[in-house]
């Protein structure tokens, strides 16, 4: 998908990365970094079938997200209590689809 790694970003801020493996669906990353600089999005699209196959990029959307936009992201995340979730939950109703939360707290 030609997305760089949260873990080794050389940028400060937040970034959020929901990675979105459907069974039979065209996979879906949507990233979004948070910095002193504002809020972007990045949202990408292969052309595979699903699971099985991944495929190209097939859209590509990057965008700067409005400070009502990154409130109202910032806001849901405390609403969760993000960092406090569990690790992994095993749930066997996603009908083999895998739905995976990436977060990253970088440096300032």
């Amino acid at each position: 998908m030609g997305e760089s790694s949260l873990s080794c970003g050389d940028e400060d801020g937040d970034a959020f990365r929901f990675l979105w493996l459907r069974t039979w669906g065209r996979p879906i990353a949507i990233r979004v970094h948070r910095s002193a600089n504002g809020a972007s999005v990045v949202a990408v699209e292969l052309d595979g079938a699903g699971r099985y196959e991944a495929g190209k990029v097939c859209r590509r959307i990057e965008r700067k997200l409005t400070d009502a936009e990154s409130t109202a992201i910032t806001s849901a995340v405390r609403e969760v209590g993000f960092w406090a979730l569990p690790t992994q939950i095993d749930d066997n109703e996603l009908d083999g689809a895998e739905w995976i939360f990436e977060a990253c707290r970088l440096a300032p």
